[in-house]
């Protein structure tokens, strides 16, 4: 029987922790997503004019990996040729170029496997090279404890707030009620129910 626990100082480099190792503590305490900023929105992205391509800054946590834009900064996108209904994604390559980058898909199935983990962005619609609407996928996670069974939390969701309502037995999904002004976006992954708030 073995018992894994970390980290300590290391003594005569008796402890020489990997990248790996942080990943795998983060990875199971933390959802993968947007860690949500209230002043100007995170991986903020807006069409228009010449900085369609423009992703504003940032942070995200995708399998207890850290991503950030730094505050200040912006990154520009390179929209692949063609038309196509795509996605951009924050993209992690952990046993090849070991970085974080953001992409754009030409489909809208994002890779996520043991070398490549993509979290969704926004679902994109691009003519001839240029985008000319999109869907706003952005998770709102990242930093934000795991759900876990039988366990009711909230958090917040870009149009109002979420309350999480712990796991479908059997599917093991997430139950989320959100209190939204807006119908949240279709997810594969979660059972969702919304009370939409209109203004008045």
């Amino acid at each position: 029987m073995t018992i894994n626990s970390y980290f300590y100082d290391s003594v005569s480099n008796d402890r020489p922790y990997s990248a790996a190792d942080f990943a795998r503590a983060f990875g199971i305490i933390l959802d993968d997503g947007v860690i949500p900023d209230t002043a100007n929105g995170a991986l903020g992205f807006t069409l228009g004019g010449t900085n369609f391509t423009t992703v504003a800054a940032g942070k995200a946590t995708v399998q207890g990996h850290f991503v950030e834009i730094p505050e200040g900064s912006t990154e520009i996108i390179t929209v692949p040729t063609g038309s196509y209904s795509g996605m951009m994604v924050v993209r992690v390559d952990i046993t090849g170029a070991r970085l974080a980058s953001i992409a754009i898909r030409t489909d809208q199935t994002p890779q996520q496997d043991a070398a490549i983990w993509e979290l969704p962005l926004y679902n994109l619609v691009v003519s001839n090279g240029v985008i000319s609407s999109y869907t706003d996928v952005r998770t709102q996670g990242g930093a934000i404890a795991k759900m876990a069974p039988d366990t009711v939390s909230w958090d917040a969701d870009i149009n109002g707030c979420v309350i999480n309502c712990g796991l479908m037995s059997g599917n093991g999904k997430p139950i989320r009620l959100f209190l939204t002004s807006a119908q949240p976006a279709a997810s594969s992954t979660e059972i969702r129910a919304w009370i939409q708030i209109d203004k008045f």
